[in-house]
């Protein structure tokens, strides 16, 4: 009795180490974000950024003030000074001069031109 017990415990813990064999899975990798890449991390840990405060950038009309078109005309230059980055200072539309306080997220400040100047 006592090895047919044995028999069948031993039996019983063979089977119940037994597992299937796992199932063959096509994986797929998720694509990178476009701002990320897996070697050199967000895009930005490796940019160069060039801060510009429209008013004082460049000015293409004459009136004393930079604009749009100001900026548009100096990218090849800030180009080739390696920067492949830009941090704009406040462009809508505020009654100070420095823009910080601006009163309207959809009009940009009419001393740098007009929306579509921008888009």
């Amino acid at each position: 009795m006592l090895r047919t017990s044995l028999t069948a415990l031993t039996l019983a813990l063979a089977l119940s180490a037994c597992k299937p064999a796992p199932q063959q899975t096509e994986t797929v990798a998720a694509p990178l974000a476009a701002s990320a890449t897996a070697e050199s991390g967000p895009w930005w840990q490796d940019a160069v950024f060039y801060q510009i405060w429209p008013r004082s950038f460049y000015d293409t009309t004459g009136d004393g003030h930079g604009d749009f078109n100001g900026m548009t005309a100096k990218l090849p230059y800030l180009q080739e000074l390696g920067i492949n980055a830009i941090w704009l200072t406040p462009m809508f539309e505020a009654p100070s001069y420095h823009g910080y306080d601006f009163t309207e997220f959809y009009q940009v400040e009419r001393d740098y031109g007009s929306m579509a100047e921008f888009e």
